[in-house]
């Protein structure tokens, strides 16, 4: 519209001059080196314009000519940066499907078209990666920190083959060098944080964690539960060198952080018993007692008493019972204690009550019905039965790992078969899980049969 508007207006001016050129063409006279001409002003104008006309085509037509070398390298240039991104496009393309053959041969043409070294050696190493070729991917990703641009991504790609490789120690250098580049970026945060877990490094650990709290990588339970166990690690392993003060202070720390982990409170307990500071020990127990029952917590309780005589373990167990009394782990310590006591009435109404609510009795109770048949009852074949069952029941307080499923007696921060931080969880209580959500807590018949069964006579029973 402005353009339209310039030449109108350019037009009447033109005409107008015409118009005052026709009404007064005036006359022009040149005298130069002996010649004369005399001619209309009006002509004079046009030849003006003329001239100029020209002369404005001449000087275009000269800067293209100067120009046209810069133009056509220009347009090379583009058409084969165009090229070169189609090829990179379909590269990315071939690496996502999984075509390695695809992808190496279009980042070869790639690399050729375009100077780009951060993408093009991304997508080289990838393609071999894609490959298989591992130590190809490696001398790209090695070229990449070479390059201030490009040397966070051959931090990444080293860093994952040294993942995949299980080499921990140049990861963790690796991660080290990139925190240094990029101490905000969160992969690099959580790769920090998890190989400094996963090496026991727990106070840079820590750090690392307190980075991805601040950056909102985690949930808040998650951060808080991994700070707990974080926390189990050094003070497990302060006391594994004879730091027992450090230790207490970081396991406290744990369980503030996180009151139901069993494994603080046995350590914690532990700690205090080895001290002779019983009575803070059974507070520790009890406290964790009436959250998270579990056998190892019954057993240091035991362990703790182990002086005192079988009916006086029996009365001092009544102080724990009772902080989380029908919980199937209480059943099984008072089944077990009032046996040792000979305390067959107490003896017969815990299990009772454990296989009312447990519809897959571990060892443990397998191992006591045994006992309880045979010292109680007198009934031998009764006795073997249960020892069979007992055979194949599964263990009790064992944690297994989420991560590679192996099974451990004891809890660490770190698995023992794979290493994985914070992996191991109560496999009892995931069964128990597993066992609720499919409704299965009936107790099994046979149980129920052999404890309603009549009461012995006292000349079968071996102790009655």
């Amino acid at each position: 519209m402005i353009r339209f508007l310039i030449l109108f207006l350019v037009i009447v001016a033109l005409a107008a001059l015409a118009a005052l050129l026709a009404d007064n063409p005036g006359s022009i006279a040149i005298d130069w080196g002996g010649w004369r001409v005399d001619t209309s002003a009006g002509l004079v104008v046009v030849a003006t314009v003329f001239i100029i006309a020209v002369a404005a085509l001449i000087y275009r037509f000269w800067r293209w000519i100067r120009r046209a070398p810069r133009v056509l390298g220009e347009a090379r240039a583009q058409s084969r940066i165009k090229r070169g991104h189609t090829e990179l496009s379909n590269g990315l393309v071939a690496v996502a499907a999984g075509d390695a053959k695809t992808a190496a041969r279009h980042a070869k043409r790639a690399e050729a078209l375009l100077d780009e070294p951060v993408l093009t050696l991304l997508l080289s190493a990838q393609a071999a990666q894609l490959a298989g070729d591992e130590g190809l991917a490696e001398s790209q990703y090695r070229s990449m920190l070479e390059r201030p641009d490009t040397e966070i991504l051959g931090l990444r790609g080293l860093l994952g083959q040294a993942g995949r490789s299980g080499d921990r120690n140049a990861a963790l250098k690796l991660a080290k060098r990139a925190g240094e580049l990029r101490p905000g970026m969160p992969w690099v945060v959580e790769a920090g944080f998890r190989l400094a877990a996963e090496a026991g490094h727990w106070q840079d650990a820590e750090a690392a964690l307190d980075r991805a709290e601040r950056l909102k990588l985690y949930p808040a339970d998650e951060v808080k539960r991994n700070r707990a166990v974080l926390r189990y690690g050094a003070a497990a392993a302060a006391a594994a060198v004879g730091r027992a003060g450090d230790a207490l202070g970081l396991v406290r720390g744990a369980r503030k952080l996180k009151p139901d982990f069993v494994a603080a409170a046995h350590l914690e307990a532990r700690l205090y018993a080895a001290e002779a500071k019983t009575a803070k020990a059974e507070r520790v127990l009890s406290d964790a007692w009436a959250k998270a029952p579990h056998p190892s917590l019954g057993a240091l309780w035991q362990q703790i008493h182990a002086d005192l005589d079988a009916d006086k373990r029996l009365a001092r167990l009544d102080v724990l019972l009772p902080r989380n009394a029908n919980h199937r782990e209480s059943r099984v310590l008072e089944a077990g204690a009032a046996f040792r006591a000979e305390d067959w009435q107490r003896t017969r109404s815990a299990l009772e009550a454990l296989t009312a609510q447990d519809t897959d009795p571990d060892q443990r109770v397998c191992r006591l019905m045994a006992e309880f048949e045979e010292t109680y009852k007198g009934n031998a074949a009764a006795a073997r039965d249960w020892l069979v069952k007992a055979a194949h029941a599964p263990q009790a307080g064992r944690w297994r790992c989420r991560e590679c499923g192996h099974f451990h007696a004891d809890y660490e921060a770190l698995c023992p078969a794979c290493g994985a931080f914070a992996g191991l969880q109560d496999a009892d209580a995931e069964a128990a899980d597993r066992a609720r959500s499919a409704g299965l807590m009936a107790a099994p018949t046979e149980t129920r049969e052999a404890l309603a069964a009549p009461e012995p006579t006292s000349g079968s029973a071996a102790a009655g």
